[in-house]
């Protein structure tokens, strides 16, 4: 980040790092299809509901933790972080399947994003 707090020129991802995504969304895709291939048709309808499923997983584990509900706290931190990662396991295999590389992505949005925070303007915004 420079003094006027802008992070736009900053990739978040490296080239190594979305090399890696992207070879985690292969990775994980494949293993998601061969445990249980799905009609071909729904794919894409089904690992949507799956990143939507494991969302819901996560906030259970918020809201149990939160309200110290049969468990620990540190029990649901654990879950909590267990919950996480599953997310962005269904979501690697979702953008796997939208041919979409998740690393690309994330930079795009971020520089977005961080543009609008701080009052700028990117091509890709249309008003």
């Amino acid at each position: 980040m420079n003094t006027s707090g802008t992070m736009a020129a900053m990739n978040i991802f490296t080239a190594d790092t979305i090399t890696n995504i992207g070879a985690a969304q292969r990775l994980i895709a494949g293993h998601k299809m061969a445990d249980t291939p799905p009609e071909p048709s729904r794919l894409l309808l089904q690992q949507g509901l799956s990143v939507t499923e494991e969302a819901g997983e996560v906030a259970r584990a918020i809201l149990k933790r939160d309200r110290r509900v049969r468990g620990s706290v540190e029990q649901w931190t654990t879950q909590l972080h267990e919950e996480i990662a599953d997310v962005a396991i269904s979501l690697m295999a979702l953008a796997e399947l939208e041919h979409i590389n998740l690393g690309d992505a994330v930079n795009t949005r971020l520089h977005t994003i961080l543009a609008r925070v701080n009052g700028e303007h990117t091509a890709s915004e249309t008003h």
